[in-house]
């Protein structure tokens, strides 16, 4: 993706989308994995 704009728009509409994508699932996967290591005490502060 080197050379092509942030995101890279000059491969086409399909990689900022996939980088959304790509995005959305790792929060998911951060915000599970933060949820289960948290202990519930910490968690209702």
């Amino acid at each position: 993706m080197a050379g092509a704009g942030l995101l890279g728009p000059k491969l086409g509409m399909i990689a900022p989308v996939m980088t959304l994508i790509l995005h959305l699932i790792w929060e998911v996967v951060l915000g599970y994995t933060y949820e289960k290591l948290t202990p519930r005490s910490a968690a209702a502060a």
